[in-house]
């Protein structure tokens, strides 16, 4: 299971970096979540089908 999720997030990340312009990619921050909350937040997002909401918060991560 976890080699899925990390398989999902390489995918997404992937997809982002080369369907967007570095210079357009605007950071959001969530300072009210730690980085677990953010995961799991960024795993539903995905479940659910809202792909550039989880790829918003896996950004965040790497802030």
């Amino acid at each position: 299971m976890l080699k899925l999720r990390i398989a999902l997030i390489i995918l997404f990340t992937t997809i982002t970096a080369c369907s967007s312009d570095p210079t357009e990619i605007e950071y959001e921050t969530f300072p009210e979540l730690d980085a677990r909350e953010l995961y799991d937040s960024a795993l539903n997002s995905m479940k659910n089908g809202n792909y550039q909401s989880a790829i918003t918060r896996l950004e965040a991560l790497d802030l």
